[in-house]
Parts: C-alpha cells; sequence; structure tokens
C-alpha cells in the first residue's frame, strides 16, 4: 500500500484497501473510515494518508494481542488443579 500511495495510484489503493477489509474483518478487526460521495484525486491521498497510519497502529496493536494469545502454552492454566 506504501507504494501504490507514493505513486499515488487510487485503483491499487483501492484494490488493496479491499482486499485488506475483507481479511481484517476475518479475525475480527473492523476499524476503519466507510466513505461516501465524491472527493479529488489530492483530498482522497490526503484521507488514506490518515488511514494508513492508523491502520499500522491497528494492525500493531492485533499483531502484539495475537501472539501473546497464540504463543500462551494452554498447559499453563492453573485452574486444572482445582
Amino acid at each position: 500500500m506504501d507504494k501504490a500511495f507514493r505513486a499515488k495510484d487510487l485503483s491499487k489503493l483501492s484494490s488493496l484497501g479491499h482486499f485488506l477489509k475483507g481479511s481484517s474483518a476475518t479475525i475480527g478487526i473492523k476499524k476503519g473510515a466507510e466513505g461516501e460521495g465524491t472527493v479529488d484525486k489530492e483530498e482522497a491521498l490526503r484521507l488514506i494518508e490518515c488511514e494508513l497510519r492508523t491502520g499500522k497502529e491497528e494492525y500493531q496493536k492485533a499483531e502484539e494481542f495475537l501472539q501473546f494469545f497464540y504463543e500462551a502454552d494452554p498447559g499453563d492454566d492453573e485452574d486444572d488443579d482445582a
């Protein structure tokens, strides 16, 4: 997405954004802007830049959570001995 953004390729950004939205929803990440209406290319790029920044921050949070969740040892459950 960064490469497409630098190239100002709105078509590629749209395609990648659509793919990312679907993939994110699959793992429960549902944040993101919902666009409606028409904007010019420069305004679209400005909005995309903000969303990319936010998306990277949210991705980092999700990655940290998933690593914590899946790296937990299921054998460490203390309640099993009760």
